[in-house]
C-alpha cells in the first residue's frame, strides 16, 4: 500500500487537496448561512 501511495503520490496529494478545498468551502458556506 505504501509503495502504491508513493507511485501515485500526485494523485493522492490531489485527493487530499480537493478534500481540504471542499472542507474550506463547506466552512465558508456555514459561516455565511449562520
Amino acid at each position: 500500500a505504501a509503495s502504491w501511495a508513493w507511485a501515485n503520490k500526485g494523485k493522492v496529494l490531489g485527493w487530499i487537496r480537493d478534500g481540504l478545498a471542499i472542507d474550506w468551502i463547506i466552512n465558508k458556506i456555514n459561516d455565511m448561512v449562520s
